[in-house]
């Protein structure tokens, strides 16, 4: 489970672009292409800049028709599954 002060941006290991309100994103290093949805690509253009997990919650919460239950499991799920092929950095919430 992501932390909501838990810090993400996207990484630079990557070339992405938009086809109509999709995206598609080739990962340098493995090769391998990736589809984005039209709610996963706004999720990754906000990404293009360091932003917290709540931060991004709360955006896509506003935007989208969704619950704030829905909203939490299924941006938590997708920057989890960036950042296991790499496309994301997630930087622990630091402490004081």
């Amino acid at each position: 489970m992501l932390s909501d002060s838990m810090t993400v941006v996207a990484t630079d290991d990557h070339l992405a672009t938009s086809i109509e309100c999709e995206t598609v994103i080739l990962q340098l290093e493995s090769g391998t292409y990736y589809g984005l949805n039209e709610v996963a690509s706004h999720l990754w253009d906000l990404l293009q800049e360091p932003r917290t997990v709540a931060e991004l919650h709360d955006e896509l919460c506003t935007t989208y028709d969704v619950s704030a239950e829905r909203c939490r499991r299924d941006v938590e799920s997708t920057l989890t599954n960036l950042a296991d092929i790499d496309l994301v950095e997630l930087e622990p919430e630091r402490s004081v």
